[in-house]
């Protein structure tokens, strides 16, 4: 990997995930972090992101709405969606918008985020 990557990870308090591995560092060149969807969307609107990394986690309805509009406004950004387990039921549809899917345990994490910086934007 030559060049690395600018990324926001939009994550609720409640998360499985941990935003704040070491391998967010060791693998991004920037990573904003967002609270919520409405922090997202002016970080969106305010950056260029290589990878926007949604954690559907907590609640992957609303995820899912909101990574369809960001595809919406962006054709071209690269979505992740983490999802639990759990959720695996609820995230139909989101492939065919070109959008990666990672059905992984917090205990997976690192793992995806190595599988994510290896991705080109």
């Amino acid at each position: 990997m030559s060049t690395k990557m600018n990324i926001l990870f939009i994550k609720d308090e409640k998360t499985e995930f941990d935003s704040g591995s070491k391998m967010f560092t060791e693998l991004f060149n920037k990573v904003d972090v967002a609270p919520d969807k409405h922090k997202a969307l002016k970080l969106i609107f305010a950056n260029d992101y290589d990878i926007i990394i949604n954690d559907m986690s907590t609640n992957p309805i609303d995820g899912i709405s909101f990574m369809k509009q960001i595809k919406d406004f962006k054709p071209k950004q690269n979505i992740v969606a983490l999802a639990a387990p759990k959720d695996e039921d609820k995230i139909g549809g989101l492939i065919e918008t070109g959008i990666h899917i990672f059905v992984l345990t917090s205990a997976d994490l690192d793992q995806a985020l190595e599988a994510i910086a290896q991705m080109t934007a």
